[in-house]
């Protein structure tokens, strides 16, 4: 790790103008299949200046429902991290090259972990680009696994992770990351963690192919017969995520977003077919956020911990 001591004088000074961006390297650990596509392909910048992440999994075309749709579930996140006791410190697990500076808010310090040197650097830019554009934020990032996190207990104030477990290739890996982030945050503190449903209602093929997944021989079956999947793909029951942390605290289970990565980059906005189905889908999520979670493609579980 870093010490202060091998800052220059002229280096104190400057960071003492301005919010602190620190790189600490530590083990990549578990998931090395991961951490290698991420430090390759994943948070490499394209031709036209874009991650290739952004590009696989981000919006090809950003209309006025999905716009609208965006800031308000940005806006929930914040309101649910701000129920934390303190604003000292939030963290981000998984926060690669695109950290989540905007959720932070009223709080004084945001830790990005990851694995990725790459998604790391490209962090660190982002966030030097961003000063002045949030508050006095300090900025500190981590190379880490998040099994195994480099924080003393109850040292956080949130905690806040999305589309990153279910890229841990295990359930049990799962599990270690997820005690992970709730052995770090304080009593009274909330974590926000967001991740994929593996059977959502309103999409039955989708549901039905992750259903099929879980048959051992079948699964065998079709892994041998598709093109490997760039990444780890293992979306957990929401049943099995409510057992996980319900021993940390009050859980609660939401929608975050009901359509899915394939939805979002193939049905226009600009069609009247297609927009039907966007308000459609856009009010089912804001009507019924509880019961969309079992609906739609991606659930917000947020814990409040407990002080025993």
């Amino acid at each position: 790790m870093r010490s202060a001591t091998d800052y220059s004088q002229a280096e104190k000074t400057e960071e003492k103008m301005m919010p602190t961006v620190t790189v600490v390297r530590q083990s990549a650990g578990d998931s090395a299949d991961v951490k290698s596509h991420y430090d390759r392909v994943g948070w490499k910048e394209t031709s036209a200046g874009v991650a290739e992440d952004t590009v696989r999994f981000g919006v090809r075309e950003n209309g006025p429902i999905r716009s609208a749709a965006h800031l308000r579930r940005l806006d929930r996140i914040r309101t649910m991290l701000h129920n934390a006791g303190e604003h000292h410190t939030i963290i981000e697990c998984g926060c690669g090259g695109n950290p989540a500076l905007s959720i932070a808010g009223e709080f004084k310090k945001y830790i990005g972990m990851d694995f990725s040197t790459s998604g790391l650097a490209m962090a660190k830019q982002r966030a030097e680009a961003a000063q002045g554009k949030t508050h006095s934020l300090q900025t500190q990032f981590i190379e880490t696994n998040l099994t195994s996190l480099p924080l003393k207990d109850s040292s956080v104030d949130a905690v806040y992770t999305a589309h990153v477990l279910y890229h841990i290739p295990l359930a049990d890996g799962q599990r270690q990351a997820l005690q992970e982030m709730m052995r770090v945050l304080k009593p009274g503190g909330v974590a926000v963690i967001i991740v994929a449903n593996p059977t959502p209602l309103l999409f039955p093929i989708r549901a039905l192919r992750r259903i099929t997944a879980a048959i051992p021989g079948i699964r065998q079956l079709a892994d041998a017969l598709r093109k490997s999947p760039p990444l780890p793909y293992l979306p957990l029951s929401i049943g099995w995520m409510k057992r996980t942390l319900r021993p940390y605290g009050h859980v609660d289970v939401s929608a975050y977003a009901v359509p899915s990565i394939w939805f979002n980059q193939h049905v226009s906005e600009r069609g009247l077919i297609g927009r039907l189905l966007w308000k459609l889908l856009d009010w089912i999520e804001r009507s019924f956020p509880r019961a969309s979670a079992r609906l739609g493609n991606f659930v917000m579980y947020t814990v409040r911990r407990s002080s025993h």
